[in-house]
């Protein structure tokens, strides 16, 4: 970084609470560009906003939503599945809670939870937790958008990794057709 004033903002901006040198750092810290890619950095630059956005706003809105959602993301890069679980739940519940559960940031934040207990082996979860975004989807006449074909293709990938290679088929099949 060249610019002194672009390096005082980086450096003393953080401590001062200014959000958009945390904002930096952490995108920093996550893509690796001006710095060496850290997500141990990151991370902590993450929770940093977290805590504050957590503290600021005594009414939760979308930016404790997605302040969650990033810290759910970091913590899974740093190998941390379970607290990544922890944060994108607090993200799903806030989505609920503000925007209601048909909301597009409430089906992505349980999606990206049933993603990671995918990940994570817990197959099981992940199905429930699918079938119930698909299903809302559906529900709200979204069963032909390109988000829910890519969630019915999640679904029955889950289901060949469960052994339901049945249902793995009948899904992609349906997916191939619409």
């Amino acid at each position: 970084i060249e610019s002194p004033k672009i390096k005082a903002v980086l450096i003393y901006g953080p401590d001062a609470g200014q959000v958009d040198a945390m904002h930096k750092l952490r995108n920093m810290y996550t893509d690796g560009v001006g710095v060496k890619l850290d997500y141990r950095k990151a991370l902590y630059w993450t929770q940093k906003l977290y805590d504050l956005y957590d503290e600021k706003y005594s009414v939760k809105n979308k930016v404790n939503i997605a302040a969650a959602s990033q810290l759910a993301i970091i913590f899974d890069k740093c190998g941390e599945q379970e607290k990544a679980c922890e944060y994108h739940k607090i993200a799903y519940d806030l989505s609920i809670e503000i925007l209601g559960e048909e909301s597009e940031d409430s089906l992505k934040a349980l999606n990206n939870l049933a993603l990671l207990y995918g990940k994570m082996g817990r197959i099981k979860d992940q199905l429930e937790y699918i079938e119930k975004v698909y299903d809302i989807l559906c529900k709200t006449g979204k069963e032909n958008d390109h988000d829910t074909l890519i969630v019915l293709n999640n679904l029955a990938t889950a289901h060949c990794t469960s052994g339901n290679y049945q249902k793995a088929y009948e899904l992609s099949s349906k997916a191939y057709r619409l």
